[in-house]
């Protein structure tokens, strides 16, 4: 069974749609889903980028539905 949430994105070439790269918009609406980004950094060794609120993580290092998504 597949559990992870259905998303529609807008594309700007029906035509290519295949190479269209959703992980920008994943991103923004996982930073949004969680109330924005707070001041901390990921704790993730290496990493530089802004933690999610309420969370020690990045939007990369912290949902498997983004890292599905930019891995493929």
């Amino acid at each position: 069974m597949d559990r992870r949430s259905n998303k529609a994105f807008k594309l700007d070439d029906p035509e290519n749609w295949l190479n269209h790269d959703t992980s920008p918009a994943l991103a923004q609406w996982l930073i949004s889903k969680r109330g924005g980004l707070s001041e901390q950094q990921c704790i993730y060794s290496g990493c530089k980028k802004q933690a999610l609120k309420k969370m020690v993580v990045c939007v990369e290092h912290g949902h498997s539905e983004y890292k599905w998504t930019t891995n493929t």
